[in-house]
């Protein structure tokens, strides 16, 4: 990392570079085209002065140099055959454009060392705060500044290459085919040159020599290209694999925060659509790039070779392009993030309604998703064309009137000249076109590479954003330095009784901040009981269990479970070992019900040495699932589809009771779990219950007063985040003014006594 004082001498060495390289182009400048033109070339010196006065602006040097030396191209041409005047201005030239490269090279050098850490880190996670913001930071999806800045752009371009760090060796080895592959490709315009000039003179065994040549050359060139398309494609796929699972991974980590604040189906855009993007237009910048660059310098040297003015003539447009394509690659990078943010989108939206399309249509809304989902996709076609139209005028300007009409016409021009000199044979010139097509297509592919480098760092943005937050998998209280490892194997042996004890706990979400969930509220749950939470929604019920899994971190207060904090207790055993939940609406994967039913066994089951089938036929007996589970085809191996749509809901259900009790937890957590059922599934699930309950604390939530007086040893009611009454619930019942009697009341739709 350099210094700032180090980073003004390295501008300021630049620019005395600069002033040195402008005066000698100016003295040779005078030196050769007074005698010529006096009047132009003051002309010439006056702009070239103007030029040099704003030399201080970002691009004035760029100007005046390129200027200058395209003047001296053009002027050289007057002076030819003065061979010793001609030489001069071409290594003037030469210098002239050897400095602008190497500078070019030099700043981007200086920029990347003279970048801070830290100011990558601003510009890559803007708008966030370190992951873990489940203590409260925000957590909606990162967004990038779009200010085009180079340091900006240089850090997105630096680490969309360092991707292809861990493919260096396919790399390597893909670059050396493409070496080897380069004498053969070269050649074959010169073997196409050398027919017609065989046909020209009438010379059958030069013609067949050439031929047999070309036919030898191309079918290598061939085999050299798959291996060469094959390699670079196995990059792509590689880094593509690797995106994937690191940006899964990093995802899944995240807080639950995170997601309350970011759309799945976004999310899923950035897994499915930008890492494909991003890896595309990698591979093919790397394959591509690294072709342009070998084959522009191999035609470059041939073309020089059989004809250095001409060669001069075609390559003087180059820093013309190169200019334009900066600004071009600016826009397509700022338009490539507008674009993929467009899909996301629209992903969402087509996510959101195929995953509820029951509700959709049960609600006749199929148009009016239709319209919504082609409202986004029309915005994202809008800026498609828009992306189009700018890339056809780039190419109309680049490639059909630069490099195919001026560039092609003046070489014809210049060329046809020299053969009825007599300096130039025609098939040499045949050939030099050939070879300047060759020029002009892959320079055009190196161009096009930028694009898609500065496109692909457009689309990395978000991705790069999200990488930035992976954190572990396990919580803080789960490090492995030997005191925590210590403690982790303590709590694991511990005996547990299931006592839950909540002390002076508040809470909000992070997305309401002004709004308390739970306020300073302290209950117990004895160990082996049954402890309903009753309440209007909105109390603070669920929330409790969320606290209690560690789903969100507790700002205020403390919980603990037989006196151990939650916080001190490793993930793996409070979430596997201490905490079974069944929810509301339970939640199968697709896959079989072995898979769902032992979902939070550790290895699937297998460490008991019978692929889990004792643990998952218990678990089934305890949920009640073995009558209907025979009826399947392939019984537990049976598949119960997306969602398990193929079950009731009082079958997914018992399931979700399966699955927890398999898990053999210590406390039982019951979040409404017959709220949704008819009277006979409910009554099948609660005999699931009642015997899955047997020997574990149970935290039930319900709205029902009766299911709770049933079932509860201790009822604690809550309203607006506070614990209004605890107590026995046939004693609470008997007083008729309990908060408790009058929920049962309102219930029964009896007035209250």
């Amino acid at each position: 990392m350099c210094t700032p004082n180090t980073q003004r001498c390295l501008d300021f060495l630049l620019r005395a570079g600069d002033l040195v390289t402008i005066n000698v182009i100016v003295a040779v400048h005078n030196r050769l085209l007074w005698s010529i033109d006096p009047a132009q070339c003051t002309v010439d010196l006056l702009v070239l002065a103007v030029l040099r006065m704003v030399w201080r602006s970002s691009w004035s040097w760029r100007i005046s140099l390129g200027w200058t030396a395209v003047k001296l191209i053009v002027r050289a041409l007057e002076l030819w055959p003065d061979e010793g005047s001609a030489h001069v201005v071409l290594a003037a030239s030469a210098a002239t454009f050897a400095w602008i490269l190497s500078r070019l090279a030099i700043s981007a050098l200086i920029t990347r060392l003279c970048v801070p850490r830290s100011l990558e880190t601003e510009m890559l996670l803007q708008g966030t705060v370190e992951a873990g913001g489940a203590a409260g930071g925000s957590d909606q999806q990162p967004t990038a500044r779009t200010s085009g800045t180079s340091r900006e752009d240089l850090v997105h371009w630096t680490r969309l290459l360092g991707l292809a760090r861990t493919q260096k060796t396919l790399l390597t080895t893909g670059s050396v085919v493409l070496l080897i592959r380069l004498p053969f490709s070269i050649s074959l315009p010169h073997f196409v040159s050398e027919s017609i000039g065989g046909l020209m003179d009438g010379d059958v065994g030069r013609v067949k020599h050439a031929i047999i040549l070309l036919i030898v050359c191309g079918t290598i060139d061939a085999l050299l290209d798959f291996w060469c398309v094959f390699l670079f494609s196995l990059v792509q796929q590689r880094i593509v694999r690797d995106l994937k699972r690191d940006l899964f991974a990093s995802l899944l980590s995240q807080p639950l925060t995170f997601f309350d604040n970011n759309s799945s189906g976004e999310l899923m855009s950035r897994i499915t659509s930008d890492t494909g993007q991003m890896a595309n237009d990698l591979s093919w910048v790397f394959r591509f790039s690294i072709e342009a660059v070998v084959r522009i310098c191999g035609v470059a040297g041939y073309m020089f070779y059989m004809s250095w003015r001409l060669a001069l003539l075609t390559t003087c447009i180059v820093p013309v392009n190169s200019v334009l394509n900066v600004y071009y690659g600016k826009w397509m990078q700022k338009n490539a993030l507008e674009v993929q943010d467009t899909l996301a989108s629209a992903n969402s939206n087509a996510n959101e309604v195929l995953g509820s399309v029951r509700t959709v249509k049960a609600f006749y809304s199929e148009e009016n998703e239709y319209d919504r989902f082609a409202e986004n996709l029309e915005n994202y076609y809008k800026l498609q064309v828009k992306q189009a139209i700018v890339r056809s005028g780039y190419y109309m300007v680049i490639s059909t009137f630069l490099m195919n009409m001026v560039v092609q016409a003046a070489v014809l021009s210049y060329g046809g000249w020299l053969c009825v000199e007599g300096v130039m044979a025609v098939e040499r010139l045949v050939g030099f076109m050939l070879y300047r097509s060759q020029f002009q297509e892959w320079f055009n592919m190196l161009l096009s590479s930028y694009s898609d480098l500065v496109r692909g760092a457009g689309a990395s943005t978000r991705v790069f954003n999200l990488l930035d937050r992976r954190q572990p998998f396990c919580h803080l209280s789960d490090s492995t330095d030997g005191v925590a490892n210590s403690r982790a194997m303590e709590l694991a042996g511990r005996r547990w009784r299931g006592e839950v004890k909540l002390k002076n706990v508040s809470f909000v979400y992070p997305s309401r901040p002004s709004s308390f969930v739970l306020r300073n509220l302290s209950l117990t749950a004895p160990g082996g009981e049954c402890t309903c939470l009753v309440g209007e929604s909105g109390a603070g019920k669920s929330t409790i269990f969320y606290l209690l899994q560690r789903l969100y971190q507790c700002p205020s207060g403390r919980i603990f479970i037989d006196g151990v904090d939650v916080n001190t207790i490793p993930t793996r055993l409070l979430r596997r070992k201490l905490l079974g939940l069944v929810g509301q609406e339970p939640v199968l994967f697709r896959g079989s019900i072995r898979t769902n039913v032992l979902y939070g066994v550790d290895n699937g089951g297998r460490e008991d040495g019978d692929n889990g089938d004792h643990r998952l036929q218990a678990a089934l007996k305890i949920g009640h699932c073995m009558g209907f589970v025979g009826q399947l085809p392939g019984g537990v191996d049976c598949e119960v589809g997306e969602r398990a749509v193929q079950l009731s809901g009082g079958q997914k259900q018992r399931l979700a009771i399966a699955r927890a009790v398999a898990m053999d937890p210590r406390i039982l957590l019951l979040d409404e779990a017959t709220s949704a059922l008819d009277s006979e599934s409910e009554r099948q699930v609660q005999e699931a219950l009642d015997e899955a309950m047997v020997g574990r604390t149970t935290l039930s939530i319900t709205h029902r007063v009766l299911s709770a007086a049933r079932l509860a040893s201790t009822v604690v009611v809550l309203d607006k985040g506070r614990v209004i009454e605890t107590g026995r619930p046939n004693e609470l019942l008997k007083d008729k003014k309990s908060a408790f009697k009058l929920l049962l009341d309102r219930q029964q739709c009896l007035p209250a006594s």
